[in-house]
C-alpha cells in the first residue's frame, strides 16, 4: 500500500523489516562458522522480507566496502548478532536501521528475561 505523503511529495512504503532468533545450536559452532551461519540466517530474514513485500530478489551485490548495491531500484540490508538477526528490502535507501532494530530488539528481549 502505498500513499502521498503531502509534505515531501514523495511517496510513503510500508517496509516488512524481519527479525529472526538464532537457534541455540548456532552458539556452538565455530566462530568462523557461526558468522557463515549468522549470514546465511540473515539472509533468510531478508528473503522473506523481499517475499511480504512482493519483491523479487535479484543476485545481491556489495560494493568493496560490502556495503549492499541495490538492484532495479531495491535497496537491500541484513544484520546479525548472537541472538538475532534481520533483513529488510526497501524502494528507498535505508542505512543502518535493520542493526537500529536488532539493537532494540536485543535490549527489549533483555527486559523481559529480566522481569
Amino acid at each position: 500500500m502505498k500513499t502521498e505523503n503531502s509534505i515531501s511529495g514523495k511517496k510513503n512504503h510500508i517496509l516488512h523489516p524481519v527479525i529472526l532468533a538464532v537457534p541455540a545450536a548456532a552458539k556452538e559452532l565455530t566462530p568462523k562458522e557461526r558468522v557463515k551461519f549468522l549470514s546465511r540466517h540473515a539472509r533468510r530474514a531478508l528473503e522473506m522480507s523481499a517475499e511480504k513485500s512482493g519483491i523479487r530478489l535479484d543476485e545481491l551485490q556489495q560494493d568493496e566496502r560490502n556495503a549492499p548495491l541495490p538492484f532495479r531500484g531495491t535497496y537491500w540490508s541484513i544484520a546479525h548478532k548472537n541472538e538475532y538477526v534481520g533483513g529488510v528490502v526497501s524502494p528507498l535507501a535505508n542505512g543502518r536501521w535493520p542493526t537500529q532494530l536488532l539493537q532494540l530488539f536485543s535490549a527489549t528481549g533483555r527486559q523481559r528475561k529480566r522481569c
